[in-house]
């Protein structure tokens, strides 16, 4: 029998953020819980961003790691219409 190599699972991230953090995430970018503007930032639905910060989901690493980058390099500029 052919010995079968494994993969390692990534271990989960350092500082995973909760929905206490997300919520100071949003505040300090300028947005609201329940704006358009905030799921469209995140590439979210309102109301998935409204679990997000009650807690009542826990917030995905990909959404943590785009709110660490909004942080950073700030929030890209709105479409016109």
């Amino acid at each position: 029998m052919i010995a079968r190599k494994t993969r390692k699972r990534k271990a989960a991230p350092k500082h995973a953020a909760t929905a206490k953090i997300f919520r100071k995430a949003l505040d300090d970018l300028g947005l609201t819980v329940a704006s358009q503007r905030t799921a469209t930032a995140l590439g979210l639905s309102v109301r998935q961003c409204q679990r997000l910060a009650t807690g009542e989901q826990p917030v995905p690493p990909p959404v943590n790691l785009l709110l660490e980058m909004h942080l950073k390099y700030g929030l890209p500029d709105e479409p016109e219409d």
